[in-house]
């Protein structure tokens, strides 16, 4: 659609200046009349056959005021329509336009969504590997000397960086109550979701969203710039909590909004221009019944019937 209003944008475009054109050399031509009808009325007081000389300055007269009517005709009738389907069609470029911004928008809001989700499905596996870790380093009860070994030292150096503390373990809870804003958003937008995120939402973090809404201020925005792998169990948890209420609280309301206003703008704007186009088609088939009958053929007449006689 967009390419054929393009296409008619440009003929209407160039119409108008050709008559444009068409009126500046008519505007010359009137003015190089009555000089000419003047000149001729001057003459024929001079001159012994002043009456045919007189006739012929008349003539000229006359279609120096056929020209004027020419020029008033071609404006309101040819040129005047001409600058309004330029104006319209303009207006409906613009609007496909905001259509195509509309569509970006909604776009990139998916992405950012789709982003936070990936970040929180990292987050949730990690807190998942990091619990069962922590089930081993605590049983120690393995056989082997060189891997119980291992595990001693893993321990000693997850101690060292705070990473193991029992205020920061996390427990999984089976039975948490589903969160109705991520249900909606898996339920009606499964596009959005990536392999099995939906499920680590609801089994990984236990809490209400009185609690998501207490870590809020113990978040740090500039954790979010940092790896996955060099946070803490408190940062992760705070992480992901943040994650979600920015996704249940902003970013899915936001997504679905817009996607409402794109599919209705997008639906109007596809009826409305297609009503509007063939109405400018109309249009342009008028002028040019107008440009032949009213304009030119008027002209023609007049003249013909000022020069068809020597009366």
């Amino acid at each position: 659609m967009e390419l054929k209003i393009k296409n008619i944008l440009i003929i209407i475009i160039n119409l108008e200046s050709i008559i444009k054109k068409l009126i500046k050399n008519f505007e010359k031509n009137k003015l190089t009349l009555v000089e000419l009808g003047g000149f001729f009325n001057i003459f024929s007081i001079l001159e012994e056959q002043h009456q045919k000389i007189e006739s012929f300055g008349n003539k000229i007269d006359l279609t120096f005021l056929n020209i004027e009517l020419l020029i008033k005709s071609i404006t309101i009738k040819i040129l005047e329509p001409l600058m309004i389907l330029r104006l319209t069609l303009i207006s409906m470029i613009q609007l496909l336009n905001f259509r195509k911004l509309k569509e970006l928008q909604l776009t990139y809001l998916q992405e950012i969504i789709l982003k936070k989700q990936s970040r929180m499905k990292s987050i949730i596996e990690r807190l998942i590997s990091e619990y069962k870790l922590n089930e081993v380093l605590m049983e120690n009860n393995i056989n082997s000397p060189s891997v119980n070994k291992a595990l001693n030292e893993l321990k000693l150096k997850r101690s060292k960086y705070g990473k193991l503390s029992d205020s920061s373990m996390i427990i999984i809870n089976d039975n948490e109550q589903e969160d109705d804003d991520d249900e909606l958003f898996i339920r009606n937008y499964d596009n959005l979701q990536t392999g099995n995120s939906q499920n680590n939402w609801k089994t990984v973090i236990a809490g209400t969203s009185k609690s998501i809404t207490s870590n809020k201020t113990s978040y740090s925005n500039s954790n979010y710039n940092k790896s996955i792998s060099k946070l803490s169990l408190i940062e992760l948890n705070s992480e992901i909590n943040k994650i979600k209420l920015e996704l249940n609280e902003k970013l899915i309301p936001c997504f679905n909004n817009l996607l409402n206003d794109v599919k209705f703008i997008s639906l109007q704007i596809e009826n409305n221009l297609n009503i509007e186009l063939n109405k400018i088609i109309l249009k342009l088939n008028s002028i040019i019944n107008d440009w032949k009958n009213d304009v030119c053929g008027e002209f023609a007449i007049s003249c013909m019937n000022i020069w068809k006689s020597d009366k």
